[in-house]
């Protein structure tokens, strides 16, 4: 409504203009090279009129051969997006019900999606690549992510996945890190490279941040922590006692149910005098779980006392121990043996003897033989049954058998995995970095 009204104001201006023009009298001459051309007001008007008249429908045809051509170039390029869309679109469905193959095919014609949807064709090329075991691709992929702001962590993943030193690996988890902390993928995974390079100050302040996000059990993230402090603590010289000390009292206030940690701390109180302090570590250590390192080192601590004397003290020390348990048992069975009373130890080591565990049981009863009928009747204590074993550090991740407890399984690289026992553990308790996918499992909930 408003052009038609706006050119019957232009078409009234033009006749006002046209009829002013017409009644006053004049003349144009041109004179052009060789011509001379004279003619009236009006005819030059009419000629410039229909000049423009020209130009305006040449003009408009140009435009529309220009428009034209534009919308069919639109008309191709939404094409070619509506392809790689639904190419992405099927790639993102084969990636999750893991056709790999398919995933990597589709993502080739993913080259041309809107621009909103690179980043998550990016990704598609990515994970397809990599689960396809193609490393350079997907390191090409990957090195691309890291340029899209909502892509960069699991960029940085998809690189760390790729690293084949541990030094790269802990650059790009470093980087992933700072990005996301609350990642407990990437948390767990820096822990473990942090710990096994031996960098236990930067494992325990992770730690420590991921106390704040509540990603873990509050009793097993402190053992980790203690695990890292007393790791700490080993690396002062002897020397540096007060230094040393304070690391080990740390560590043991938070997690007192580390045998080794234990053991270290009370032996550095016996070294240092400081008798009644190690009996208390030993002693709190022993009502959590019982070793017989920890015996051995009460005795030694306590080899001044005499044995009726020793033998409170050994039944003071389990009080609140489970009975059961082989090494009260033989804690207990060996104090009555010190005393020379065999009958009260027989008696304890015959619930053992009866469970066919422990070759100690056997050799203790073996020894209290000998006192009482002589070696001919010890004799057959000593002929082990091949199902007994003695007790040592087994790794709950690989069954690795060790003489001492480290806090990194030295065969499958598990964190804190070793655990006082005979046979194969079932629970697992590791951290291993889990190459399978660089993608959270409910990633594609989540919008790019």
């Amino acid at each position: 409504m408003f052009k038609v009204f706006l050119f019957s104001i232009i078409l009234i201006f033009l006749s006002l203009i046209a009829g002013w023009v017409g009644t006053k009298p004049g003349s144009v001459r041109i004179i052009w090279l060789d011509y001379d051309i004279k003619t009236s007001i009006s005819v030059t008007l009419v000629f410039l009129s229909i000049i423009v008249l020209i130009s305006f429908i040449f003009y408009n045809f140009i435009f529309s051969v220009i428009k034209t051509k534009n919308k069919i170039k639109k008309n191709i390029i939404s094409r070619r997006e509506d392809r790689s869309i639904d190419s992405l679109n099927k790639g993102i469905v084969a990636l999750i019900s893991g056709d790999r193959e398919l995933a990597e095919k589709l993502s080739r014609d993913t080259k041309h999606v809107p621009k909103s949807l690179l980043p998550l064709g990016i990704l598609l090329s990515a994970h397809s690549a990599h689960l396809n075991n193609n490393k350079k691709l997907a390191t090409t992929y990957f090195e691309q992510m890291l340029g899209h702001k909502e892509l960069e962590f699991l960029g940085l993943r998809g690189l760390m996945l790729q690293a084949k030193l541990e030094s790269e690996k802990i650059k790009y988890a470093r980087r992933a890190y700072l990005l996301n902390p609350k990642s407990d993928w990437i948390l767990n995974n820096l822990f473990k490279l942090e710990s096994k390079l031996g960098n236990w100050r930067e494992a325990e302040k992770i730690l420590r941040n991921s106390k704040q996000f509540n990603l873990e059990d509050s009793i097993k993230l402190n053992r980790k922590i203690s695990i890292t402090i007393y790791q700490q603590a080993k690396f002062y010289a002897e020397d540096q006692v007060t230094a040393k000390l304070k690391k080990y009292t740390e560590a043991f206030d938070l997690s007192p149910n580390l045998v080794p940690l234990s053991i270290d701390l009370a032996d550095l109180y016996y070294r240092n005098n400081r008798h009644r302090r190690a009996n208390k570590v030993i002693e709190k250590t022993w009502n959590l779980n019982p070793h017989p390192d920890l015996y051995e080192l009460f005795k030694n601590i306590n080899k001044l006392e005499s044995p009726a004397k020793f033998l409170k003290q050994t039944i003071k020390l389990s009080e609140r121990s489970d009975k059961t348990n082989i090494e009260v048992c033989l804690s207990k069975a060996e104090a009555y043996y010190l005393i020379k009373d065999y009958h009260k130890a027989k008696e304890i080591l015959k619930s053992l003897i009866e469970r066919k565990i422990d070759k100690r049981s056997y050799i203790l009863m073996g020894k209290i033989e000998e006192e009482e009928n002589g070696p001919l009747v010890a004799k057959k204590w000593y002929t082990y049954d091949k199902e007994l074993s003695l007790p040592l550090w087994v790794c709950m991740n690989c069954d690795h058998k060790n003489n001492i407890w480290l806090p990194i399984c030295d065969k499958c690289n598990s964190f804190d995995s070793y655990g006082w026992g005979y046979d194969k553990y079932q629970e697992v308790q590791s951290i291993e970095l889990q190459e399978e996918s660089i993608i959270e499992e409910n990633f594609f909930n989540k919008s790019i």
